[in-house]
């Protein structure tokens, strides 16, 4: 259990006020407000660092806390790798100062798979919006572990009454701090929208609606798995009127793709919205082969008038009972439960290299390896929240990626062609010397011979 106690900046760092610790002033002040104290939250032992584990700055000013670290105490600087600094809120959500610890509830195998479902959707859709094919390398382990559906994921875990909006902006910032390029509007809505049916899912009441009226609320229930997929099948097909064709896609294998064909084309010309079309189509292409997500070269044609088609798919495939997580992209899928469901110790100190509130207000002078202390060369853990975190390149690791410059190349192709060039003529120039040599040498020792 953690001990609370109060402390103001200076006596929190252990630090005697001193003009050589300044350096570059974020808000211009001459001097660093020493009467503010915040809650600190200190393990019994303490450890060598002599720090707290959990600050809250007074009144929740995160920003003129870190602001002030930077400027008067700059060797403590990013203080958020050592210290876990939050605001008021979570601190009650977790409990930090009462007798009660905080147990992270477990998520049961449909809810994990539910957050697979969202991760591979939001992994597969984006790599299709950027015309690439689906091959074991495009759900990678990296390409699941940083896409933003990943954090949500683990914040639902830890963090269950954290809206998936407010993490995805925690995501998307830190990102555009580093210039980097986020997924498409529309995908991230798509993957917020699957998180709240995930919660509405688990709210509803557990009776089963055959409705059409209802179709929200049957999918929000069929995601929790209080609704069947014999049932949500038949909603399916009474809703666009689809049940031969439904039939089909579930006899011989050889008839389930052309089944399948005509099937899209009669819930395409159907009056119902968009979005239960982009489901329906998704609902019957995992029926091919259930669980597999081996037809989403068939999905691809569709992307562009339903975008989140291929996300449905991907739930469809993960909560299919054939589903099976070790078979899937090379055993990526275990690595990202086992990450997702990886135990939090709101005792110990953060892993990552800095918060994202700290990075905001950090990131209005120039971002510098020697300013973020980088676990790894020009990538940094940046945590969104305590337990939270994601990877990301900044400063010359994106010069790396950039595309060459041509002028440049046509420059140095020039100039490795006259070096060719240089190099052929001392070749010749050293091949003629070589044949006049071995010609004299060739008369002298035949007049040696004639005497």
């Amino acid at each position: 259990m953690l001990v609370e106690s109060r402390q103001n900046l200076e006596d929190f760092l252990r630090i005697t006020k001193s003009k050589k610790e300044f350096r570059g002033d974020l808000f211009d002040s001459t001097s660093p407000a020493t009467g503010i104290q915040h809650k600190c939250f200190w393990n019994k032992e303490v450890d060598f660092l002599r720090l707290p584990v959990f600050v809250i700055p007074e009144k929740d000013d995160l920003e003129s806390f870190f602001a002030d670290v930077a400027t008067y105490y700059s060797s403590f600087s990013p203080i958020s790798s050592y210290v876990h600094v939050c605001n008021d809120d979570v601190a009650k959500n977790i409990f930090l100062g009462a007798r009660k610890a905080y147990k992270i509830a477990k998520p049961s195998e449909r809810k994990l798979k539910a957050y697979l479902a969202c991760i591979l959707g939001d992994v597969i859709t984006g790599a299709l919006h950027e015309s690439k094919t689906l091959t074991t390398g495009t759900i990678s382990y990296a390409s699941c572990s940083q896409a933003v559906s990943f954090s949500m994921a683990r914040s639902n875990i830890l963090y269950p009454w954290m809206k998936p909006e407010d993490v995805a902006e925690r995501w998307i910032l830190a990102h555009k701090i580093v210039q980097k390029e986020v997924a498409s509007s529309l995908l991230l809505e798509t993957a917020i929208g699957f998180m709240r049916l995930m919660d509405d899912g688990a709210r509803a009441e557990k009776k089963p609606r055959f409705d059409a009226i209802e179709f929200d609320s049957d999918l929000a229930k069929y995601v929790s798995g209080s609704v069947g997929e014999l049932e949500l099948d038949n909603i399916l097909a009474t809703s666009f009127a689809i049940t031969n064709e439904a039939k089909m896609i579930g006899g011989a294998f050889n008839n389930r793709v052309s089944g399948f064909n005509s099937l899209v084309a009669i819930v395409e010309s159907s009056s119902l919205p968009a979005s239960q079309k982009s489901i329906c189509m998704a609902y019957y292409c995992n029926r091919i082969l259930p669980g597999s997500l081996s037809h989403v070269e068939i999905l691809r044609e569709k992307v562009q008038n339903y975008p989140d088609v291929v996300f449905w798919y991907a739930v469809f495939a993960c909560l299919s009972d054939e589903f099976d997580v070790r078979s899937i992209a090379s055993g990526v899928c275990i690595k990202i439960i086992r990450d997702l469901v990886s135990p939090m110790d709101f005792e110990a100190r953060p892993s990552c290299d800095i918060s994202i509130e700290e990075l905001e207000v950090l990131s209005r002078l120039s971002l510098k390896a020697s300013t973020i202390k980088p676990r790894q060369r020009r990538i940094m853990r940046v945590s969104l929240l305590p337990g939270v975190e994601v990877d990301i390149a900044f400063g010359e690791a994106d010069a790396q990626e950039k595309i060459p410059d041509q002028h440049q190349n046509q420059h140095d192709s020039k100039k490795i062609r006259a070096l060719l060039f240089e190099a052929l003529d001392l070749l010749d120039e050293r091949k003629g010397r070589s044949t006049q040599s071995d010609s004299y040498a060739s008369r002298t020792t035949s007049k040696r011979r004639g005497y």
